[in-house]
């Protein structure tokens, strides 16, 4: 399974299969943060990252402040006024 076919499992079932996703993803959140169209103080649970990145095939692993590996739609995520 390549990292596209990945894309539509549930975060748990990456876990499982131990699928990580791409580092492409990671850099499109980056890239609205530097443009600041995404502020941590709308997703405090992402206001610390931790990313592991296989420098072989750009796959990478996203982890919340808490340790917890999120999906990349939850660094994602804004709340909303």
């Amino acid at each position: 399974m390549n990292r596209r076919q990945a894309v539509n499992k549930s975060l748990q079932e990456k876990i499982d299969m131990n699928i990580w996703d791409n580092l492409n993803d990671f850099l499109k959140v980056f890239k609205r943060m530097k443009q600041r169209k995404w502020t941590w103080s709308l997703n405090p649970d992402c206001k610390y990252v931790d990313l592991r990145i296989d420098m072989r095939d750009g796959g990478c692993l996203i982890m919340n402040r808490g340790g917890k590996r999120i999906d990349p739609k939850d660094l994602e995520f804004q709340y909303k006024a």
